[in-house]
């Protein structure tokens, strides 16, 4: 249900502005706390810390579902950005050149992401086929999670490679709906996919509902308390929508004149 005669859905605000929460960009700082998708290589499933497929809260370790089982998300705030790893063969994990806004990178190569060779489509010369680039789009979502202890409600989830399309059709269905993000509440799960015979684990995303709909989900919000809910993701999408403007112009100046990003799949 995306409006309705739902006494809940209708408590959220119309005059809230939807779009200052799907900016393009936000203040990606190693402090924010991150939910990460485990993969079958991953030192935790090598170490037998997780299994693959579990969706974990990164400062702590601890899993938020087991493999495959959904769990409630509400999106707070979104931004694109790029990120660029050295090739694997050096070993090196850490990014040599990211972008927090999608439009300018920081490292090397750094500059405009639109015209930067790292970050452009190519076509494969024998086979024709289209050929990613290095450097991987990102698409971040903060998201608030209900029933999360204390100061780890919030955490950063970034769909990318494999996962992208799932947060592009997020994405895209925010912005067809009526209200802020954060009026609305999803599924976050995981699922297993496969190609050219590899079988992986990727972010998926089931459709929910409104927020209240959470009240059935956890049986445990009232009127009251969904309200008391609702007002906290507000203020915490704020925050998000506030800081962000101010980290870009930190760090970049005016990006304003240089072009959008575009959707880095060609499809």
């Amino acid at each position: 249900m995306v409006d309705g005669d739902d006494p809940f859905e209708l408590m959220v605000p119309s005059s809230d502005d939807k779009s200052r929460y799907l900016e393009n960009s936000e203040e990606d700082q190693p402090i924010l706390p991150r939910m990460t998708l485990v993969h079958a290589l991953s030192e935790l499933v090598e170490m037998g810390d997780a299994k693959a497929g579990t969706i974990i809260y990164s400062p702590t370790g601890k899993a938020y579902a087991p493999p495959g089982k959904p769990f409630a998300v509400i999106p707070l705030f979104y931004w694109r950005g790029r990120i660029l790893f050295p090739p694997r063969e050096t070993g090196a994990t850490q990014p040599i050149c990211k972008s927090i806004d999608g439009k300018r990178g920081m490292g090397l190569p750094g500059g405009d992401c639109l015209v930067c060779d790292k970050a452009v489509w190519q076509k494969d010369s024998q086979t024709g086929k289209n050929v990613r680039p290095p450097c991987v789009g990102e698409r971040n979502f903060a998201f608030w999670i209900p029933g999360s202890p204390a100061g780890e409600e919030i955490a950063v989830c970034s769909f990318t490679k494999t996962s992208e399309r799932a947060g592009r059709n997020l994405l895209n269905r925010l912005k067809a709906l009526n209200k802020p993000p954060f009026a609305y509440s999803f599924m976050l799960n995981s699922k297993q996919e496969e190609s050219n015979g590899n079988r992986f684990w990727v972010l998926d995303l089931d459709k929910h509902g409104d927020t209240n709909r959470l009240e059935k989900t956890l049986d445990k919000f009232d009127k009251d308390g969904w309200q008391e809910l609702y007002e906290k993701v507000k203020t915490a999408a704020d925050l998000f929508s506030v800081d962000h403007k101010e980290a870009i112009k930190q760090l970049y100046g005016d990006t304003d004149a240089l072009a959008e990003p575009v959707d880095d799949v060609p499809f």
